[in-house]
């Protein structure tokens, strides 16, 4: 009896020594968030906004001018093009274009660098600090000895890549044109050529592989001499190195079964991009991130999603795509 009547008190003891203690949290002011996603395709376009407080509360400006942002894309050769503010639709942040319609161009590493003087914080009576980031933009590696094939409703699609010595980059996707209605989506990558009038839509096809490769970064290969045991399931898109297969002729294989539309002809696109080392690594880690929380899972173990801008938030890197479209026969279109 004595001894609970001594733990009891030692417990009533230690909890008349609680006190409260005020913590100062970590406290940054808004920052600049800059997005590009920059390709050969397209005109130089920066998307630029400013993220929340980390306290949580909205962004509160004093005074708020986008007209006088400052985005600047230089290129290791000497040459600048200074891009203008291009209003969107509502919700889509501040968006600036090239004025000049200039592009980027292949081999070539880019900075970008950000500043918005027209943008007050009332917190700090000051605008954020500017913003840098730098990629280069590689050179685009072709698909060749492509081979297509259905079985009973299950395709086949073959290719090869020769890819160049050196650290390499891709992302794999498969596409099929359906009718308006499917709920289709269109991929940025995606170029549609305007003669062909009947195309409406582009939805994501599924696939799967057993080419060890496009798993690699996951650490999910597994012993590489079991090479047919594996088959991974992707949807819509692979993210690869050519960490296997550096400077080598490289075979990759996908299976996939297409989606039915009755009356409507299978069309299929498949787009190969050489990526960025920054674009590629934002991507690997948002899947990742992405996998991390099971679906209906209250257990989340949130990754880090890569960012490469220097003093704020964002990504800036950049692709290069080749584009092959085939019918349910396997030819071009």
């Amino acid at each position: 009896m004595r001894r609970i009547a001594g733990i009891i008190l030692i417990l009533f003891a230690l909890g008349a020594c609680e006190s409260i203690i005020d913590v100062e949290t970590p406290s940054d002011g808004h920052k600049i968030v800059a997005h590009s996603f920059f390709t050969p395709d397209s005109v130089w376009t920066v998307n630029a906004d400013l993220s929340l407080h980390t306290s949580g509360l909205p962004v509160t400006l004093s005074h708020a001018d986008p007209g006088q942002t400052i985005v600047v894309v230089s290129d290791d050769r000497g040459h600048a093009d200074i891009l203008q503010y291009y209003p969107v639709n509502i919700g889509a942040g501040l968006n600036y274009r090239s004025a000049r319609g200039l592009r980027p161009r292949p081999g070539v590493t880019y900075t970008l660098r950000v500043e918005m003087p027209g943008f007050i914080s009332s917190e700090t009576s000051s605008p954020p600090a500017p913003v840098e980031a730098t990629a280069r933009l590689p050179e685009r590696v072709a698909v060749q000895n492509i081979a297509y094939s259905n079985d009973k409703g299950t395709a086949s699609l073959r290719f090869s890549i020769e890819d160049p010595p050196g650290v390499n980059y891709y992302r794999l996707e498969l596409f099929q044109v359906g009718p308006e209605d499917t709920g289709a989506i269109i991929n940025d990558t995606l170029y549609i050529p305007p003669a062909v009038e009947d195309v409406f839509n582009y939805r994501q096809v599924d696939f799967r592989s057993t080419d060890p490769s496009l798993h690699f970064h996951y650490g999910e290969v597994g012993n590489l001499e079991q090479k047919e045991e594996i088959n991974f399931d992707f949807y819509g898109r692979a993210v690869f190195s050519d960490d296997l297969f550096d400077g080598t002729l490289h075979d990759i294989e996908i299976a996939f079964e297409p989606y039915t539309y009755p009356g409507f002809e299978p069309r299929f696109a498949i787009i190969f991009s050489t990526l960025s080392h920054e674009m590629f690594t934002y991507l690997h880690t948002l899947d990742r991130h992405q996998k991390s929380a099971p679906a209906y899972s209250s257990e989340v173990y949130p990754i880090p999603v890569y960012t490469n801008i220097k003093n704020g938030f964002g990504v800036f890197g950049g692709y290069v795509t080749d584009t092959y479209r085939f019918d349910e026969n396997g030819n071009e279109w």
